[in-house]
């Protein structure tokens, strides 16, 4: 493998063209990206405070269209904080970090961040699987918005710089919260507390009906937990949700109810959306009807999945289908809405 370098005439051209494709090179190709990531695997600070844990030097290696090898160096970070859960893991999700002058005429180009969710256990399939049904939802809640965090998959050779060890996986990166809201038009809004007037109201039921589909229950759009919030210039909020594991759709064995809603796993279905006034209901149904097909394309398009948890997506997938399908389940829905919370009034 050699490192190839691009003359100074040709980067600059090509940095020109990626601020005004500064996502679209990542995430507007939904083919696998097949690349290396090569760093010490040692080299992680398991220290719980994340005190005095510097970032781990790495290289991203892929072949290009030339079929020239590329080289990336890149900086890797773990994502979230350490806990028994991450601690269970040998590769937990990490951000990494890109210096945006060397990613002219790469995949990366424009990039200077983005968060990477890894298998984390190299020998439990059931991880990687997970880590697909996860990618599957964010490619869901694409179809239903623009205002959306997109995925992009790729098959990763991991690679040991100290000792050569390598595992080869599914990972997907998701875009930065700064790339979304630069694509849509929009800022990335942290409030307070979020009040009815500025909330989007076909948006935020849109998305409480996605959590729905999905059976996530681990959300809320109101404090920003596993929801990132975008307002346009009008002053309009609407959500974009990420980190599906806890949901319904993939199921996984450490996945448990969040406190104080009384169902027996996360595979069950709870509408916890709020009565949003003003919401057209059946263009809401609607939305998720007209995707139904491309939804369960993208559930078998899902690659190395088992033939028992490609059934168990589309199960699960259909059963959502059939209730809306329904005028009196539709309904049911819709009058489980929750009160909007005074705060927020």
């Amino acid at each position: 493998m050699r490192r190839k370098h691009l003359s100074a005439v040709r980067q600059l051209v090509l940095a020109a063209i990626a601020v005004t494709l500064l996502c679209a090179s990542m995430f507007d190709d939904s083919s696998v990206l097949q690349m290396q990531l090569r760093f010490d695997f040692d080299a992680f600070c398991d220290n719980p405070d994340k005190q005095d844990c510097a970032d781990v030097p790495a290289e991203i290696v892929y072949t290009d269209l030339d079929g020239e090898a590329v080289s990336v160096d890149v900086r890797l970070r773990i994502r979230g904080r350490w806990s028994n859960r991450t601690a269970g893991c040998q590769l937990p999700a990490l951000f990494v970090y890109f210096n945006e002058s060397e990613t002219a005429g790469t995949p990366f180009a424009g990039q200077s961040m983005l968060p990477l969710t890894t298998h984390c256990r190299h020998l439990d399939k059931r991880y990687s699987e997970y880590l697909l049904s996860e990618y599957l939802a964010h490619r869901i809640y694409a179809l239903l918005s623009p205002v959306s965090i997109r995925a992009r998959l790729a098959e990763i050779e991991y690679i040991d710089s100290r000792s050569n060890r390598h595992r080869k996986r599914y990972g997907f990166f998701t875009e930065h919260f700064a790339g979304v809201a630069r694509r849509t038009d929009r800022t990335l809004y942290e409030p307070d507390h979020l009040h009815v007037a500025e909330a989007d109201p076909q948006g935020m039921s849109r998305h409480a009906l996605f959590q729905y589909m999905i059976g996530n229950l681990d959300w809320s759009a109101v404090q920003s937990h596993n929801v990132a919030l975008f307002r346009a210039d009008d002053g309009n909020v609407i959500p974009a949700p990420f980190d599906f594991d806890y949901s319904g759709l993939v199921s996984a064995e450490y996945a448990s109810p969040p406190s104080g809603i009384w169902v027996s796993n996360v595979t069950t279905r709870v509408f916890r959306g709020y009565c949003w006034p003003g919401v057209d209901w059946s263009a809401v149904f609607d939305e998720f009807t007209a995707i139904k097909d491309d939804v369960f394309a993208e559930a078998a398009a899902l690659p190395d999945m088992s033939g028992g948890e490609q059934r168990r997506i589309r199960v699960y997938l259909k059963r959502f289908y059939e209730k809306i399908e329904s005028s009196e389940a539709r309904q049911a829905i819709v009058d489980s809405c929750r009160p909007v919370p005074e705060p927020l009034q």
